[in-house]
């Protein structure tokens, strides 16, 4: 998220790669066991986030990088951080 663990490296891509197909499989496996105790509202929260991070996936293994590129300013002041979509479905 937010255009962290962006390298140039092909190897510290597929590390990031793995750890994150990881994590993934995780999330899938947590609401797959859990889906009967969720309300709506955190099924829906937590397939967004799982959708994030798919997307940010696939992202990273078509480009090699995560591409960010929102941009939210107010004349010269800036947020910190340039961010794509699923970076807010993430933090949503």
């Amino acid at each position: 998220a937010f255009s962290l663990f962006n390298f140039d490296s092909y190897l510290t891509n597929i590390f990031f790669t793995i750890i994150v197909v990881s994590i993934i499989a995780i999330l899938i496996n947590f609401v797959l066991k859990n889906m009967n105790t969720f309300n709506k509202y955190q099924f829906f929260a937590w397939h967004i986030v799982i959708g994030g991070a798919i997307a940010n996936l696939i992202d990273r293994i078509i480009n090699g990088r995560v591409l960010d590129f929102i941009v939210i300013h107010y004349e010269n002041i800036y947020f910190p951080a340039i961010f794509n979509f699923a970076d807010i479905f993430i933090s949503l």
